[in-house]
């Protein structure tokens, strides 16, 4: 059944199942290495003094 919905699933977003697969495949081998995945938003050990700051600057009306 997990396959089937993937299947769907790629079909309805217009993604080749197999290639999709393998992409998703190397993110999660990835996720690991700090640097190498553009997804990960915090660094580890995660700098908290630091995410709070860029998040509040980030956040206020006229700041890009």
């Amino acid at each position: 059944m997990n396959t089937t919905v993937y299947q769907i699933a790629c079909f309805m977003i217009m993604r080749n199942p197999v290639t999709w697969r393998w992409s998703h495949t190397r993110h999660h081998t990835d996720t690991v290495i700090v640097g190498r995945d553009p997804e990960i938003a915090v660094m580890r050990p995660p700098d908290l003094v630091r995410l709070i700051l860029n998040f509040l600057v980030c956040s206020m009306p006229g700041m890009p």
